[in-house]
């Protein structure tokens, strides 16, 4: 029963509120990675967690897509290699795909997030950590 979660279960957050869309493997297989103009770029799955209290990831090889994240309110962080990051209102991050990466909301001040997870030929993002 997904009404019983609370937090983060298998790198997704069951919460009051959760709003999200997966495009199902298979249609971005058949239909849009095998199309000249869809294959540039597409979306892969959004979201939006409102106050995400006990939202967590992490992923040792990242994701085949790349991840956007807006945070509208609360704070939280995130993590590429040995790099933290604070991430407060009106920021937004970009996880690139393929790379290992963490990220959480606070505790104390939980975020409100829309994430987007986007992929394409276009878009093969490289990213340096200062």
């Amino acid at each position: 029963m997904e009404q019983n979660k609370v937090g983060s279960h298998k790198n997704i957050w069951h919460g009051v509120g959760r709003q999200r869309i997966e495009i199902p493997k298979s249609v971005l297989k058949s239909r849009v990675q095998n199309n000249a103009l869809l294959r540039q770029l597409y979306i892969c799955g959004l979201g939006y967690y409102p106050r995400a209290a006990g939202h967590y990831t992490y992923r040792k090889k990242g994701l085949p897509e790349n991840f956007l994240f807006y945070c509208v309110d609360g704070h939280g962080w995130y993590k590429i290699g040995d790099k933290k990051y604070e991430v407060g209102p009106n920021e937004f991050f970009i996880l690139p795909q393929n790379v290992e990466h963490a990220y959480a909301s606070s505790e104390d001040d939980p975020w409100t997030i829309y994430w987007l997870h986007f992929g394409g030929v276009c878009c093969r993002i490289s990213i340096r950590c200062r």
